[in-house]
């Protein structure tokens, strides 16, 4: 849980209203202060979030505030999410799944995903979830599971290797056949496609660093 002692508190730049920077230790505040910063310290989660994200957190903090201050985000987010549900008039389709386990070297293509079409009232747990195994993957640590959502929880990278590969090709033609057969006229088009083509490019991903060996065979 988070700490009810940690204060959160924002740095505005002191010629503008841009977020600078997001800090909780009293030599960083002073040192803002020093720097004649505009500082906040009343902003909820939802504020924050609204106002870092689709950005990486990292840009905003270093990994003991993201840390300190996941959890608050994670329920913010829930939140915002849950809210919108109750109003949504269509089926809502929201990015895969990050696993705890997720690659490293996948994270910024997810990110830019994300962001091409990021949506605050659908994409707020999925880019918590990818901020904190960022956070985790940036420094070494182990992801804390209990700040991503259940669908995260519940996913793992490493199952697509338990997988045949002439599966996994099968599942890579589908979308791309996806891709092409996508009514343009459809308002979800964009979104859909781009979570088409992310899954098609992190499957490929995982063909060419799971099945060397089968791929070496494999007639040129």
């Amino acid at each position: 849980m988070t700490d009810p002692d940690v204060t959160p508190f924002a740095v505005y730049s002191p010629d503008g209203p841009t977020l600078t920077r997001i800090v909780i230790t009293d030599e960083e505040i002073q040192s803002w202060h020093q720097a004649g910063a505009e500082i906040i310290d009343t902003h909820s989660p939802v504020d924050l979030l609204l106002e870092m994200a689709p950005e990486p957190a990292s840009a905003y903090m270093d990994n003991a505030t993201w840390t300190a201050l996941a959890p608050a985000f994670k329920q913010a987010a829930v939140d915002v999410t849950e809210q919108y549900l109750q109003i949504a008039e269509r089926p809502i389709y929201k990015m895969p799944p990050v696993a705890p386990d997720f690659p490293a070297p996948l994270i910024k293509d997810r990110m830019d995903a994300l962001t091409n079409v990021f949506d605050a009232n659908i994409d707020l747990e999925s880019w918590v979830d990818l901020q904190e195994v960022a956070f985790a993957r940036q420094t070494g640590r182990h992801v804390n599971v209990e700040v991503l959502s259940n669908d995260a929880r519940g996913s793992s990278w490493d199952t697509v290797y338990e997988e045949e590969l002439d599966d996994l090709n099968d599942q890579l033609d589908s979308l791309h056949k996806a891709g092409q057969q996508r009514d343009p006229a459809d308002p979800d088009s964009q979104r859909l496609q781009v979570i088409n083509d992310l899954e098609a490019r992190e499957l490929e991903y995982a063909i060419e660093t799971g099945f060397e060996d089968e791929l070496s065979l494999a007639p040129s």
